[in-house]
């Protein structure tokens, strides 16, 4: 199994977060170029809901390459890479 690593990943031009500005203000994505991405709560918790979304795609589309096993050891390895994030919501109702 591939380690997850969404922060490595550029963050889109269009993305769905920005969609009310982009949407009415077209120029708006040009004039962000160049400017770095800040990283808030809400990203830290779009991040880990992503990655922890396709766990459960992996298990869920190949149960036999990506069996239960793997995924609760993902999940176990997924916790321990996260524990340091303090979240505003309860990690576990999203893991189970």
């Amino acid at each position: 199994m591939t380690d997850i690593n969404h922060k490595e990943r550029a963050h889109a031009k269009l993305s769905a977060s920005g969609a009310s500005r982009w949407a009415t203000c077209p120029g708006s994505v040009q004039m962000e170029d160049g400017i770095p991405d800040r990283e808030s709560i809400y990203a830290q918790e779009g991040t880990l809901a992503h990655e922890m979304s396709e766990l459960k795609l992996k298990h869920y589309l190949d149960p036999k390459g990506f069996g239960k096993r793997k995924l609760n050891a993902a999940i176990k390895k997924f916790k321990k890479k996260t524990s340091y994030i303090k979240l505003r919501w309860n990690l576990t109702q999203i893991l189970m």
